[in-house]
């Protein structure tokens, strides 16, 4: 219940940004929110793999990677995907290439959720029930 209310409340925390972004004159949300995610991508994958390292993180190690991949769930399959598939590539051409992959597919949610926003929020748009 937990991991399903996580889920929730990263994925409303998207729709309440991408709402405040499309009501400014800025646009700043489709390129930080990728970045951001990128980059907690890439402080998990250090975490996990240096965990002697990530000692700091103690017992909300755990927490965190729930979190994150109830939060990043798009990103983290996608980017799972892509590395097992490239499972013999060089490592930095690995991780270049699935970080590209990952910021491209959350700049690409955003836009088709504020086109989705706009086109549901039109005037013009009229619902009818047959």
């Amino acid at each position: 219940m937990l991991l399903a209310a996580v889920f929730y409340g990263g994925w409303r925390g998207v729709s309440v940004l991408v709402e405040r972004e499309r009501s400014g004159s800025r646009k700043l949300l489709r390129y930080i929110w990728p970045t951001v995610m990128v980059a907690w991508c890439w402080l998990m994958l250090w975490a996990t793999s240096f965990p002697s390292e990530s000692h700091w993180m103690g017992r909300s190690l755990d927490f965190l990677l729930i979190v994150f991949f109830a939060v990043n769930f798009p990103g983290a399959v996608l980017g799972n995907g892509l590395l097992s598939v490239m499972i013999d590539w060089p490592a930095p051409l690995k991780s270049v290439v699935a970080s590209v992959a990952v910021w491209l597919l959350w700049y690409g949610i955003i836009r088709a959720w504020e086109r989705w926003k706009a086109r549901n929020l039109s005037p013009d748009v009229k619902f009818e029930l047959r």
